[in-house]
């Protein structure tokens, strides 16, 4: 069985070597047990600082949000909140090569309509073909009373991690 509290703990403290975290919060119109958001810009210069042969942006965020019903409706509900909230933070131009949303979602138990959904969620966009970056949207529905975990087509690394973080017994992490 998965606790919520020790999960998102486990989570939040996994996470923050890289990306600052806030638990409990409402960003933009999508309300999130935890939110997590990391930003990196890489720059090439030539002899000074203001000779710039390239740069480039990738944002990633993670969000987790418990699900109190095993509810198909509020699955897609909230998955679509995450869709909203990724096209609104996802910038392409020149400088942009990737923007990356983790959506994790713990449900109390896991129905076939779910889980069909779930396998069948695809969200990845090229800009200008791919002149102008990418973005992608991983999803992830851990059920809370076995710990199994469900994911999309690519979700994989997303899988794995939690995977990883759940084999530590549900103990906090130190």
């Amino acid at each position: 069985m998965v606790d919520e509290k020790n999960f998102v703990q486990n989570l939040s403290k996994s996470l923050s070597k890289n990306f600052e975290i806030y638990l409990d919060v409402k960003v933009d119109n999508l309300f999130c047990d935890l939110f997590g958001k990391f930003s990196d810009t890489k720059v090439r210069t030539f002899i000074t600082t203001k000779d710039v042969i390239d740069k480039y942006t990738n944002h990633e965020y993670f969000v987790v949000k418990k699900i109190t019903e095993p509810s198909l409706s509020l699955v897609s509900d909230y998955v679509n909140q995450v869709i909203s909230f990724h096209e609104s933070h996802t910038e392409p131009n020149e400088y942009h090569m990737s923007t990356i949303t983790n959506c994790v979602l713990l449900v109390p138990a896991m129905d076939e309509a779910i889980a069909k959904f779930v396998k069948k969620f695809k969200y990845k966009r090229a800009y200008k073909f791919y002149l102008h970056g990418w973005s992608e949207i991983r999803l992830c529905v851990v059920e809370q009373r076995s710990g199994k975990i469900l994911k999309s087509n690519n979700a994989g690394i997303l899988k794995n991690f939690l995977e990883k973080l759940l084999s530590k017994k549900e103990e906090v992490l130190e």
